[in-house]
């Protein structure tokens, strides 16, 4: 097995990563976020839409 090595301080050049990798996650995140936020808000809007059509309802929910 190889030797394993533990800095005791970020190396040189590399003091502002943890920073950097911590804001390019949480712009993933809310990237993530606001796509989910808008899927649901779609879902809801249908699920609205078949519930005012009862005959399109029971179609729709024997395709499933």
């Amino acid at each position: 097995m190889g030797k394993v090595y533990q800095y005791r301080a970020m190396p040189i050049g590399t003091q502002q990563s943890p920073i950097f990798f911590a804001q390019a996650l949480v712009n993933g995140l809310n990237e993530d976020t606001e796509r989910i936020r808008h899927k649901n808000t779609e879902l809801r809007r249908q699920s609205a839409s078949l519930h005012q059509d009862k005959d399109r309802l029971k179609t729709q929910m024997q395709f499933l």
